[in-house]
């Protein structure tokens, strides 16, 4: 596993913080606006940082201050 931040990079198959990666729900790439559940796991690719894959800390709507790596309170979130 790589730490960024307080943030969690999960290789494909990796245990995360759910402690069963098979647990999370996959919804695919991030999207703006959309509603998450705590562990729900999604992709996210971005300039510079590559294709990861993260886990939901807590439930949220998704916006531009939850975007992974570039809204302002995104990791309170990933």
């Amino acid at each position: 596993m790589v730490y960024t931040d307080s943030f969690e990079i999960l290789a494909a198959g990796s245990v995360g913080a759910t402690g069963n990666s098979e647990a999370a729900a996959n919804r695919g790439p991030w999207a703006t606006s959309t509603l998450y559940a705590a562990g729900d796991r999604v992709t996210h690719a971005k300039t510079g940082y590559g294709i990861s894959t993260l886990y939901a800390k807590s439930g949220h709507t998704s916006g531009a201050t939850t975007e992974p790596y570039v809204g302002a309170s995104w990791d309170t979130y990933w």
